[in-house]
């Protein structure tokens, strides 16, 4: 069940982080195959209930129109303040 929520959580971010526009280059973006295997190992460690949260959340954000990893690049750039 971890695995299968795993799976479900890289795929929503990965479609997420295609839509990402950064004022500088991620090299990931164009290798879906490393974006799996460096986030993948983030989320071994993870429960299956902070997937299931993760996912939810992830969801939610996508229902208002939001992007969270969009978010979270415009913080690194200094394009949006800190919360």
């Amino acid at each position: 069940m971890t695995e299968t929520l795993a799976a479900h959580v890289l795929d929503r971010e990965w479609e997420l982080f295609q839509r990402v526009h950064s004022t500088r280059p991620v090299r990931c973006q164009s290798a879906p195959d490393s974006f799996r295997t460096i986030r993948g190992s983030l989320f071994e460690l993870w429960t299956g209930e902070m997937l299931a949260a993760y996912l939810e959340a992830l969801e939610h954000a996508v229902a208002q129109g939001r992007n969270p990893l969009a978010e979270k690049y415009a913080r690194m750039d200094g394009l949006i303040p800190p919360i």
